[in-house]
């Protein structure tokens, strides 16, 4: 559920860069951006992986609990690191060659987007959906793939020991 979650968010980052810069900047997809943005799905990734990584590493079993210990493990780290990448890519918006004026306007907006969606919708979705331990083991979660497998198999064994149970009542 983790992965999905995050496949999402990347997702939808993209999908927000690629309209934020074809239809507000008005910017024609040429090769600057063919090559951008399959790098600019690598460098949103990071964000993301960082909060999911912090939340599902959180040691409480609160939804809200997790998110307020994952803004304070990932938050400052996170904004600092965008603010640092968007201040460094600013000076390119002062080239005289297009084509880096035009890189630097992507990696800023790239950046720009995938601080919001890290922050803002990624931690808005896992404090509706996001998967909380299961008693016993704080390593798994309810969506992780052992515990579902585990669930089917527990459920099998008892009704089957309910049964045995039935027969020797009788």
């Amino acid at each position: 559920a983790l992965s999905v979650i995050v496949m999402a968010t990347i997702l939808l980052l993209v999908i927000s860069l690629l309209g934020f810069v074809l239809v507000v900047l008005s910017l024609n997809f040429g090769p600057v951006e063919a090559i951008g943005v399959t790098i600019f799905i690598g460098l949103s990734v990071d964000y993301a992986l960082h909060v999911m990584h912090a939340y599902h590493n959180s040691s409480t079993r609160d939804r809200l609990e997790k998110i307020k210990m994952t803004v304070f493990a990932t938050g400052s780290p996170i904004i600092a690191a965008a603010v640092s990448t968007i201040g460094a890519c600013a000076f390119l918006l002062g080239c005289r060659l297009w084509l880096l004026v035009e890189l630097g306007i992507l990696l800023c907006s790239n950046t720009a987007i995938a601080l919001i969606f890290s922050m803002g919708f990624l931690l808005a979705v896992l404090s509706i959906i996001g998967p909380v331990p299961i008693e016993g083991d704080m390593r798994l979660h309810q969506c992780d793939f052992r515990v579902i497998c585990s669930r089917k198999c527990c459920r099998r064994r008892t009704l089957e020991s309910d049964s045995m149970e039935d027969d020797v009542r009788i």
